[in-house]
């Protein structure tokens, strides 16, 4: 059953197995501690990315806590339940309160005061007619769902629906939206009074290209909307290189692929010219021989042009 809350002890800073641990190992450790409170079922590339490392890293953090015997080979923690206690949690003790009171009450009913002269009836009787209405009233008040308050902020509406759409449109249905979501984008609207729903439907967008679980509720990371407000991020919260339609990243530097190409395309210039298939600039071709069937220009240029262009790992061997 998941908690609240669960029991640290104070022997953690003088633990030889903790303290021998780095400060990042450390912090793994409490985290997952958090996790299983909440009693959740523990799976690895969820807990990477919340814990910010790489999944190489999160095998190590395995290794290093299986080593110091806090874990075992599924994640479960190890002295767990001798360290925490089944009367932390606060639903057995409401549990036997109510019950409790159902027993007074019951017991009240039950025996009645001696008195010499008999009741008046009907006194009683208008007694239990008044009371009735105000239990069954008392029945509708615990069970009628508490009313949800949002911000007053007039962004707030619209920002909420940016935001509902392009979750809708990333997973295919609503997110859950409670308290915890309207008080979260509530904070978010204050701490940023700038930002209005053409913002949000901008930093929506970076959103749903990063590399994140998109099927959190948006509570979790409405939040961090910030960190979207420059583009997509990685799962490291850095920003991702996106090549554009010129082969350009958003840091307007050449992709990755692109300077693959380019580098292809120059050994391919360099193969053509020492073969005697290209003639470099200001050279005369030779006998008049024409090149431009192979996808040259004629020209060394360092990049060869036209359809005809190939890799140079398809070029026929040297003779």
């Amino acid at each position: 059953m998941p908690n609240a809350w669960f029991r640290f002890y104070h022997e953690w800073d003088s633990d030889p197995k903790v303290q021998m641990m780095s400060e990042a190992m450390q912090r793994r450790l409490a985290m997952l501690f958090c996790w299983r409170c909440r009693n959740e079922t523990f799976q690895e590339t969820r807990a990477a990315f919340h814990w910010r490392i790489t999944p190489e890293e999160l095998a190590q953090t395995k290794a290093i806590f299986m080593a110091n015997e806090f874990i075992d080979e599924n994640w479960n923690l190890l002295n767990w339940n001798r360290r925490q206690f089944l009367s932390d949690s606060s639903t057995d003790r409401v549990r036997r309160h109510r019950q409790g009171l159902k027993q007074d009450e019951t017991l009240h009913e039950t025996v009645a005061p001696v008195t010499v002269t008999p009741p008046d009836t009907d006194t009683d009787a208008d007694t239990k007619k008044e009371q009735k209405p105000s239990r069954a009233k008392a029945a509708r008040a615990t069970n009628k769902p508490k009313e949800i308050k949002h911000s007053t902020d007039p962004r707030h509406i619209a920002c909420k629906e940016e935001i509902i759409s392009a979750y809708r449109e990333k997973n295919g249905c609503d997110p859950p939206w409670d308290g915890r979501e309207g008080k979260a984008l509530g904070m978010l609207l204050a701490a940023w009074p700038k930002v209005g729903p053409e913002g949000i439907r901008k930093i929506m967008r970076h959103w749903s290209r990063s590399e994140l679980v998109h099927s959190d509720r948006p509570g979790i990371w409405i939040p961090k909307l910030s960190s979207f407000m420059n583009g997509p991020i990685d799962r490291f919260n850095k920003p991702t290189q996106e090549e554009n339609g010129n082969g350009r990243t958003n840091g307007n530097h050449p992709s990755p692929a692109k300077q693959r190409v380019d580098a292809n395309r120059r050994a391919l210039a360099e193969v053509a010219i020492k073969r005697g298939w290209l003639v470099p600039d200001g050279a005369a071709q030779p006998d008049g021989e024409e090149v431009s069937e192979s996808g040259f220009d004629g020209r060394h240029t360092g990049v060869p042009e036209g359809s005809g262009a190939v890799g140079p790992e398809i070029l026929p061997p040297s003779r």
